[in-house]
């Protein structure tokens, strides 16, 4: 929400520049869904509540003690005593992305700040490989090493070091 809400104040600036400013929200934590969908009605943002991922359908989701709390993850790597898993609907973001950013007439910037919460090992390169990322102008990412298991975490590493080269390329 902390994001979403700073992202209301970079609209109204760039509506106000006559820009246009397109948000879209994937949440599929239950916690937030009804805050973030008044929060898009009121800013005209797109709220979708599912997960990133990549594909559609549904995936299993971790969550990390009860189950309004904050932490979770399409990931799943690590589930603690205290957590739960369940099912959320996903949403291929590769198809997203081509969707929204591949037309003629947009000529704007795009951004996207990605937090799927040590999901980003595996989505990373899955969009990469699509071509999906090529159309951003610029990207945010949260990594989320420590969630991963520790067999995975050299791997992992060495792709948020050479991310920027890939790319490149």
């Amino acid at each position: 929400g902390t994001w979403s809400r700073q992202w209301s104040e970079i609209k109204r600036a760039a509506t106000e520049d006559g820009k246009v400013l397109s948000v879209y929200l994937f949440e599929p934590q239950p916690r937030f869904v009804s805050r973030l969908s008044a929060m898009a009605r009121q800013h005209n943002f797109t709220f979708v509540h599912a997960a990133a991922a990549r594909a559609d359908g549904e995936q299993s989701f971790t969550l990390e003690g009860a189950k309004d709390s904050k932490s979770a993850s399409l990931a799943g790597s690590t589930v603690s005593a205290a957590g739960m898993r369940t099912s959320v609907r996903t949403i291929d973001l590769a198809a997203f992305l081509r969707v929204r950013l591949v037309s003629p007439a947009r000529a704007s910037p795009s951004l996207m700040k990605l937090d799927t919460e040590g999901f980003e090992y595996q989505l990373l390169p899955w969009l990469i490989a699509q071509g999906a990322l090529c159309h951003l102008t610029h990207l945010h990412i949260e990594w989320h090493l420590n969630m991963l298991p520790p067999e995975q975490r050299l791997s992992a590493l060495g792709l948020r070091l050479n991310f920027g080269t890939l790319l490149e390329h």
